[in-house]
């Protein structure tokens, strides 16, 4: 959300020329200081509804939400708050836990609705996000919502369109996190998943993609000796991933899910897969790491491959967990269908050996660059100026806006000024599609 730029300081004192004095500040004075936050949704830039103001008094000055919806009688409402203020001093304004939330709220409209409970749907309705899943029923965008409890959190489809539905069924969702926690919910509800197979660690060149996690087992297909299928063993703890990766696996042309194994333990005690396999392992095992596994696995099967995976709760993880220090970076989006692209977009599968996979990943990570429309990218981030640029950069590495302002000398308030603006130049609408845009260059 962008906030209105604080004006200079000078022009705020209660003593600078040409402002009112303490006592001369009516509900006529303030109509011109309240205004309307903006944010940015789907390149356009959209308008809060509610009126703010900002207040200086002693030093001091805050942002304040109103929750009158006429400009005048939000003027009234500054007016009186600013009054209350000046009389009993900052400590009469209760700061809410929240960011800046209106002190007319809290102590000017005792009659005013307090924030819902999350054990409202009420409240979860405020959260909704929605989506558009490929491979839903509905023709309609469904709703989803991120939930977060006890510094943990995941994002969940809720499988309908309709709001008072979804809303409900967040309730649920976190009814079960906060009293059953993480792990029963988990088993329970399906959640949105990330996941980027790691083909090259130098350059950095990875697939990624997301789908739901499953709930139900699906059995594994029988094949024979002969059959010409690439096979793959996933190895990952997390069963409903597990399932999920078995099933759009096994949706991927001359490719089929052989065996999935929960550790790195049971991983070392399955017999050879046949001279066509491919293992897929988490990078994030317990006890045993993916690169221990990876390695093992290697030894006790010659003739198989092995790539490591990496599971998160959005895409902004990933890209914040990129290892630093590399050549290049090439990070491409596949539907969760096309997961193994990369070695089995051009068919018969052959016997894979390592030195063949790295040539069908180079093959296929040329022609992303050669046929990309990357031309418009191009255009709008030649358009950035070099301060953007720079801040850019930033986010690509994660960091949040404080932490850019630090290196840079700037303000936060500077900081956010640049994002919206790279936001608009480049027609997106989050830090991770900006960043997407960079890494594609």
């Amino acid at each position: 959300m962008s906030k209105k730029r604080p004006r200079p300081a000078a022009s705020l004192r209660e003593d600078a020329p040409g402002n009112a004095t303490t006592t001369q500040r009516p509900a006529q004075w303030w109509e011109k200081r309240v205004f309307k936050n903006t944010y940015t949704h789907n390149g356009k830039l959209m308008e809060v509804k509610s009126w703010s103001v900002k207040i200086q008094h002693q030093g001091r000055r805050r942002t304040f939400s109103l929750t009158s919806k006429r400009r005048a009688d939000a003027a009234r409402e500054a007016a009186r708050l600013y009054q209350q203020i000046v009389k009993q001093g900052w400590p009469s304004v209760r700061r809410s836990s929240q960011k800046d939330v209106s002190a007319s709220r809290e102590t000017l409209d005792p009659t005013a609705r307090e924030e819902p409970s999350k054990m409202s749907a009420r409240y979860w309705e405020n959260r909704l996000l929605q989506r558009r899943y490929p491979n839903s029923m509905n023709s309609d965008p469904e709703w989803a919502v991120r939930i977060e409890h006890e510094g943990l959190g995941a994002c969940f489809p809720l499988g309908t369109p309709d709001t008072t539905a979804a809303a409900n069924k967040a309730l649920t969702i976190y009814k079960t996190v906060s009293g059953k926690g993480w792990e029963t919910a988990c088993q329970r509800h399906p959640r949105e998943v990330t996941l980027a197979i790691h083909w090259v660690s130098n350059p950095v060149t990875w697939t990624y993609t997301t789908f739901h996690s499953e709930m139900t087992n699906r059995p594994l297909q029988p094949i024979t000796e002969d059959e010409a299928v690439l096979r793959v063993v996933v190895v990952e703890p997390d069963a409903s991933i597990r399932r999920a990766l078995q099933h759009w696996i096994n949706l991927q042309r001359g490719v089929r899910c052989v065996a999935t194994c929960v550790s790195a333990e049971e991983t070392f005690q399955q017999t050879s897969t046949g001279p066509n396999s491919l293992w897929l392992i988490n990078r994030a095992l317990p006890r045993v790491t993916g690169t221990a596994c990876l390695e093992r696995i290697q030894q006790l099967f010659p003739r198989a491959c092995a790539l490591l995976f990496s599971v998160y709760e959005d895409s902004s993880q990933l890209f914040a967990a990129t290892p630093g220090g590399v050549a290049a970076y090439l990070l491409r989006r596949t539907p969760p269908e096309k997961l193994l692209d990369p070695i089995c977009a051009e068919a018969p599968v052959a016997p894979l050996s390592p030195q063949e996979i790295l040539v069908r990943v180079r093959k296929y990570f040329q022609g992303c660059l050669n046929f990309a429309p990357a031309g418009e990218t191009n255009r709008a981030l030649e358009s950035l100026t070099n301060r953007e640029r720079e801040i850019l950069q930033y986010l690509s590495k994660g960091y949040v806006d404080k932490e850019i302002a630090m290196r840079l000398g700037i303000s936060a308030w500077t900081v956010h000024g640049h994002v919206k603006n790279i936001f608009e130049k480049l027609n997106v609408h989050t830090r991770t599609e900006a960043v997407v845009k960079l890494l594609q260059k």
